[in-house]
């Protein structure tokens, strides 16, 4: 009976180690990984066809499986899944604006002896990207692209009102004002614009040029909306729609830019495949620059795709492994991503050629220009939250002064900060 009970003992201990292999295995012995992101657009088609080539070549070694999910669709299951192991992914691509509340609340993994095993430098990587990526001087991600944002242009109306490509590369606010009153003055639209959208992100850079954060440096339960740089730049970011030379802000701006109505409108990085097809479906011809100055050095706010590693009980040194290799691969290769409208982060991919046949290949000399998010959880709510609000505010007339949006926004963003900072304690 004593050797029947060992033998059973034996074989159970055996079907756990199995266990255990298979879980993290699949049939072929290939590690199994699996990935999240949210490239419901345009870029999703790109990143699948980089998942395929790597299955491709790592067959047999390692296999990864995608799901991409709707932004807010992946933080709730990701919440969902609790203490879940199996429910976890291995990897998600995330937005740098969340890593320090992943990295707060214990679900991101810190890589910094995975990082340094594989070889991977800060110094190969977009300055600020890289550092987004460290709290607490540990990694907890690799810098996957960059999304800056760009001034768009109509390329027939820029020559009609006597200006050309050059006159854009390195131009003040002042300049594009003038400019847009001269496309008025011929029955365009100056600036194209939206309400309910009005990029508080061309602000964050105005904001940041006069030497602020959005977030107060020594109390991140504060913001800086009334101080006078901030009044000035918030002036600077709305003076084209102050001069009449925008299109109703209601109205979407988009549609008369693209019907070849406007001269400029701001957009991201990811706009730019769609405004370049303008050519082709409706002979709209759009070129980019980089944005204005309102001082003397040029400031662009910038957001970055990271790819970081959710922390997972039990995983083995082999698993851990396989995911840095992974996440190597797509850094390496993220050059082939330019073609779904991205700026690599990884700075030795610029030699590709898909990067440089893209339109905003200039922009690799512009790098020390781009600043991220400050590294705190109260960045989404003040910047998007707040100077959004601040911006529609001010637009539809809600307010009628630019003082009063921002006094009145200030007031509101705080008390949410005090309140969200007592949930805390």
């Amino acid at each position: 009976m004593k050797k029947l009970v060992l033998c059973i003992m034996a074989v159970l201990v055996l079907f756990v180690g199995c266990g255990k292999k298979n879980k993290e295995q699949d049939k072929s012995g290939a590690y199994v990984i699996e990935y999240w992101n949210a490239l419901t657009g345009p870029d999703g088609p790109y990143m699948t066809k980089m998942i395929d080539a790597f299955n491709k070549e790592y067959a047999g070694k390692i296999q990864v499986k995608q799901q991409i999910i709707p932004n807010d669709d992946l933080y709730s299951k990701l919440a969902a899944a609790g203490s879940k192991e199996a429910n976890k992914p291995d990897v998600i691509l995330m937005d740098n604006t969340r890593i320090p509340q992943y990295v707060e609340n214990g679900t991101l993994l810190d890589l910094t002896e995975l990082v340094n095993k594989a070889g991977i430098k800060g110094e190969d990587f977009i300055p600020d990207a890289w550092d987004a990526t460290i709290v607490d001087g540990k990694n907890y991600a690799i810098p996957f692209d960059s999304y800056p944002f760009f001034l768009y242009y109509n390329k027939k109306i820029l020559a009609e009102i006597g200006y050309t490509e050059e006159d854009l590369k390195d131009t003040t606010m002042d300049k594009i004002v003038e400019m847009s009153q001269k496309a008025k003055d011929k029955g365009y639209v100056g600036m194209a614009v939206f309400d309910a959208w009005p990029w508080p992100e061309i602000l964050m850079g105005f904001i940041k040029q006069k030497g602020l954060d959005i977030i107060d440096a020594n109390d991140d339960t504060k913001v800086n909306f009334q101080r006078p740089e901030f009044v000035e730049a918030f002036k600077q970011y709305v003076a084209t729609a102050d001069k009449g030379l925008t299109n109703d802000p209601s109205v979407d701006g988009v549609i008369p830019f693209n019907e070849g109505k406007a001269l400029f409108k701001w957009d991201g990085i990811w706009a730019t495949t769609s405004f370049m097809a303008l050519k082709k479906d409706s002979g709209v011809e759009i070129g980019l620059a980089p944005l204005p100055r309102i001082g003397e050095k040029n400031k662009m706010y910038t957001g970055s795709h990271n790819l970081t590693a959710v922390k997972k009980e039990g995983n083995s040194p082999e698993k851990s492994e396989a995911i840095m290799e992974f996440m190597k691969y797509l850094s390496k290769n993220s050059g082939e991503f330019a073609a779904a409208g991205q700026v690599p982060a990884n700075k030795t991919t610029w030699a590709s050629e898909t990067f440089k046949s893209m339109p905003f290949a200039f922009i690799a000399d512009y790098t020390d220009s781009f600043f991220y998010a400050s590294k705190t959880q109260n960045f989404p709510l003040a910047g998007w939250g707040g100077l959004g609000k601040a911006a529609t505010g001010y637009l539809n007339k809600t307010y009628p002064t630019v003082e009063e949006a921002l006094k009145a926004t200030e007031k509101e963003v705080n008390d949410q900060l005090a309140q969200l900072a007592k949930t805390k304690k």
